[in-house]
């Protein structure tokens, strides 16, 4: 983070490769699916799927690839390799938990706005104990798009009836990065070791850039004090 951001009145956090350390999980998955029938996991591969609904992924995988499997299939696919490790072995990125804890102890509204499915993320944020310290959770189920559109910003912000310049946006995408932006909202750019492919288009276009949480947890601490 190049300096501290004061004054926001609510946080909006990506999940994978943001505040969960899943990136590797979808790495595995991708290598594992292409690599079995023999295809190429390519840059502009992962880019063009990172920012979409799971539907969107494999319906855009089948066309590609030209697969005979349905999308169906493939979701099928895909969730019976993730769910496990979702389950059991997904951790928060650095100080991240403390972070969200201390949003409400300092009742500073806390959402998630994710294109994962809530079978996914439910168990983990349960597991790390900050499933219920969210005041709204946007998921695929409630929005018709993907980060491309800032559509899924928007919506959680009007839930939490709070104006998007009064909001934080921790994305570890480009696509859901300028989609925020382009919406009125700060932007935090994650820079996840597994989507190193992206970093430069994340420096470029958000307003922060950060690996962990533990400037914005130290920040508010700090605040608190004064």
């Amino acid at each position: 983070m190049t300096e501290p951001v004061y004054d926001y009145k609510a946080c909006i956090f990506d999940l994978d490769g943001t505040l969960l350390d899943s990136m590797g999980i979808w790495k595995h998955v991708d290598e594992e699916f292409l690599g079995k029938r023999e295809l190429p996991l390519t840059n502009e591969y992962v880019k063009a799927i990172s920012s979409m609904k799971l539907e969107m992924a494999a319906k855009y995988t089948v066309e590609l690839f030209g697969l005979k499997e349905s999308p169906g299939d493939i979701i099928k696919e895909w969730l019976d390799m993730a769910r496990h490790e979702f389950t059991y072995n997904v951790q928060p990125k650095p100080y991240g938990v403390e972070f969200v804890k201390l949003l409400k102890e300092k009742n500073i509204s806390a959402a998630v706005a994710t294109t994962s499915r809530s079978d996914l993320y439910r168990p983990a944020l349960q597991r790390i104990g900050i499933l219920d310290l969210f005041d709204v959770i946007v998921d695929s189920d409630k929005t018709d798009f993907g980060k491309e559109k800032p559509d899924i910003f928007v919506k959680t912000a009007e839930s939490l009836n709070i104006a998007p310049k009064d909001c934080l946006v921790f994305e570890d995408t480009a696509a859901g990065i300028l989609s925020a932006k382009s919406a009125g909202f700060i932007t935090v750019g994650f820079l996840d070791s597994n989507q190193i492919r992206f970093r430069d288009d994340i420096i470029k276009n958000a307003d922060y850039t950060a690996a962990d949480f533990k400037l914005f947890y130290e920040d508010l601490a700090a605040k608190s004090l004064c």
